[in-house]
């Protein structure tokens, strides 16, 4: 309760530093490179992009059909893990604020439904906060502590688990993507949020192997 209240916490404090950045006139860094320019916007990328919100309740879902321990432990696990990479990146917002511009996303031609997505999506999170992407960011270590609860639990057989874990990877895959397809991100930010995963996750893994070397 206490980690997820944390992780909650975060998100709130995520939405205030992206309004302070935007409102505040601080100086604001744009981090991009020569690819940026050459990447296409696509709209309906937009889609991945929101599917990021329904990785935590999946396995939010998953620890309810199976309410064991070792479920409870790696729901624990992912979220503390995820509050600390989140925690890591609003220092960077506060310390290295950076903005994306959104001049290239033309709406014209697109369906309602995705021009409504859009026009909610940039109502509600300004273009700051960038680098590192808090979506890669969290989308990567889902997948990988998703991942990792699969196969650990062997709540499936080894084929049906190595299908559940190829499409998950092809999901976080896809919403890395959408960050910068959908002009929310630049490359760098993509990147940023990998390194960032990448960190929390060597630092969670050498922890666990002081802490059975104790035991």
């Amino acid at each position: 309760m206490l980690v997820t209240a944390l992780f909650l916490l975060l998100l709130v404090s995520y939405a205030l530093i992206n309004r302070y950045n935007s409102t505040a006139g601080r100086d604001l860094a744009v981090l991009k490179w020569g690819v940026d320019d050459l990447t296409p916007f696509c709209p309906y990328m937009i889609y991945f992009y929101v599917s990021w919100y329904l990785q935590l309740a999946l396995l939010a879902w998953h620890i309810w059909c199976n309410p064991t321990a070792k479920a409870t432990h790696h729901f624990k696990l992912m979220v503390g893990i995820s509050s600390l990479g989140m925690a890591l990146a609003q220092v960077i917002f506060i310390v290295y604020p950076t903005w994306c511009s959104r001049e290239n996303v033309d709406l014209s031609g697109v369906d309602p439904l995705t021009v409504l997505i859009f026009n909610r999506l940039h109502s509600a999170d300004a273009p700051t906060n960038c680098w590192p992407s808090s979506h890669v960011l969290i989308s990567a270590l889902f997948a990988f502590y998703y991942t990792y609860y699969l196969v650990s639990t062997r709540l499936y057989g080894r084929g049906k688990t190595v299908v559940l874990c190829v499409l998950v990877w092809i999901w976080s895959i896809g919403i890395w993507l959408s960050t910068v397809f959908i002009k929310q991100h630049f490359w760098p930010d993509v990147v940023g949020g990998l390194v960032i995963a990448g960190l929390v996750i060597l630092f969670e893994r050498l922890y666990q192997c002081r802490r059975s070397r104790r035991i």
